[in-house]
């Protein structure tokens, strides 16, 4: 998507499941784009030098392995700030350890917001802000907002799993339930 458009479902049953071998793109020119109500089967989801982009009320689920591998398969990186994601559900069924929603470098201001996490299989850090992600240019996400977000992980304790876990500076992180054995929440500066 290089052009500001909405994308609705007023139906509610529009997917897009790409068994991994596609990604869905929202590019520079993008800026201002929104995307209500859709739903993602092990479909990556990049955002990637648009600005202003949300993503309200959509589902997503990665359950074969690899979807996401170093990046998360929600990814807002490189010149991206600004976004959104809320309303949601997004599950991790187990894609061999990729993160959920991550901001990577370049991607400040992300608000992650009234979602619901499910994770019931292998996964990476449910909510990650890091300059790791590939594909990131850009400096360090900071000012990220996380709040009101209810976290499910019923896998076992794993460093590589927290909750949440932000590098940067100026993040809010309040209101947030998490039902995770160990490893919640870890920040960091540079």
């Amino acid at each position: 998507i290089n052009k500001p458009v909405n994308i609705i479902t007023t139906t509610g049953d529009a997917v897009i499941d790409s068994s991994k071998t596609a990604t869905f793109n929202v590019i520079a020119g993008g800026a201002y784009t929104n995307v209500t109500g859709l739903t993602f089967i092990n479909t990556v989801i990049f955002v990637t030098g648009a600005q202003h982009v949300t993503f309200d009320s959509i589902s997503t689920t990665a359950s074969m392995s690899g979807v996401g591998s170093g990046t998360g398969f929600v990814c807002f990186r490189a010149y991206s700030e600004y976004g959104t994601v809320k309303n949601s559900y997004l599950h991790n069924a187990g894609n061999g350890g990729s993160s959920v929603v991550v901001a990577g470098g370049g991607a400040p201001y992300l608000v992650v917001d009234n979602n619901v996490f499910n994770i019931t299989g292998s996964s990476g850090n449910i909510i990650s802000g890091n300059t790791y992600t590939s594909g990131s240019a850009g400096a360090v996400p900071d000012h990220l907002v996380i709040t009101n977000n209810v976290i499910y992980n019923s896998m076992a304790s794993n460093p590589f799993c927290r909750a949440i876990s932000l590098l940067g500076s100026y993040n809010v992180i309040e209101n947030n339930t998490i039902h995770q054995t160990a490893n919640s929440v870890m920040g960091g500066s540079y």
